[in-house]
């Protein structure tokens, strides 16, 4: 769960404030109910009220996050105007129905725990039959990168002073997500697309998430995961993206590959995703090499394997 300094960085990301700014300013008319699912204090919530709204339903499980927006709305004469709850949306109902619904319950990727079915849930009993979502849809990208940071957490096991065998140690490290920004000279590849989302359409399990093939290495360097990130419609004229040069507060998700793979520019690297929905999270499979997956049974929701790079004949 989030903290309440977590939601402050997300609205002092400049390129996520601006965007998130943008889309309401297009979707908002004067007096709309707008619906802010997710809204940790409700600052966007609050904006749509200063862009003309004429009542925001806030809905937020983090108690103390909602205790500061309550807080927040008194200090600004905005308490007649806001009403939060502390609650799962699934066990909400609003005295009205919405015109916008105002939500970012990512991860750094679209597909993370029931918030696709929160979104559906939401636009069938609590919005209105011609209501704005705000996003309209998510792309997932992902590439092979380098992680010099991601090396560092394997070699600090290894490189120990007192000579111990740590490897079931970086075995647990490689079967774990990893999160850290990623820059553009990271990237060993160009991105491909591992999944789309149409919110208020696609729920939990009903858009395939995967990718499998070969990727022409585009620059000298070492592997070290697949980076996976995404780009979004919020609106029809406003986009936003994390990964290299977006919004920072989605930091990359990373799927370790290691041992790490030495490359070359004109080298072809063949890896793949899933994930599979198991009806409140995703399950992650990953893997770089042509031989079969292995499991650890302690991270029984990740799998990977040792990758191999192919040379370009």
């Amino acid at each position: 769960m989030y903290s309440v300094d977590d939601f402050r960085r997300m609205f002092v990301d400049p390129i996520r404030h601006r965007a998130m700014v943008d889309a309401l300013e297009e979707s908002l008319t004067p007096g709309a109910i707008v619906l802010d699912l997710g809204s940790g204090p409700a600052m966007y919530g609050f904006h749509a009220l200063r862009l003309g709204a004429g009542h925001v339903y806030a809905i937020e499980p983090h108690q103390a996050a909602v205790a500061l927006g309550e807080q927040l709305a008194l200090q600004n004469n905005l308490a007649d105007r806001i009403t939060f709850y502390s609650s799962m949306s699934f066990d909400v109902e609003l005295p009205e129905k919405a015109d916008v619904l105002v939500a970012d319950l990512r991860d750094s990727v679209p597909f993370f725990q029931r918030n696709l079915d929160s979104i559906v849930d939401a636009k069938t009993r609590l919005l209105n039959a011609d209501a704005i979502i705000v996003p309209r849809s998510d792309r997932g990208l992902m590439a092979p990168i380098t992680s010099p940071t991601l090396r560092t957490r394997f070699s600090s096991w290894a490189e120990n002073s007192a000579g111990i065998d740590t490897g079931p140690a970086a075995e647990l490290i490689a079967n774990q997500f990893h999160y850290d920004h990623l820059e553009l000279d990271q990237l060993r590849a160009e991105p491909v697309s591992y999944g789309t989302v149409n919110y208020g359409v696609d729920t939990g399990g009903s858009t395939p998430v995967g990718w499998s093939g070969v990727v022409d290495i585009t620059s000298n360097g070492i592997i070290d995961a697949l980076g996976l990130w995404f780009e979004s419609d919020l609106t029809r004229n406003v986009k936003l993206r994390s990964g290299p040069g977006g919004a920072r507060i989605y930091r990359t998700k990373q799927l370790p590959i290691f041992p790490s793979v030495a490359v070359q520019r004109g080298d072809r690297f063949e890896f793949s995703l899933r994930a599979d929905f198991t009806g409140s999270a995703y399950r992650w499979f990953w893997h770089g090499a042509h031989a079969g997956e292995r499991t650890i049974r302690r991270c029984s929701d990740l799998a990977v394997v040792t990758p191999k790079a192919v040379r370009a004949t």
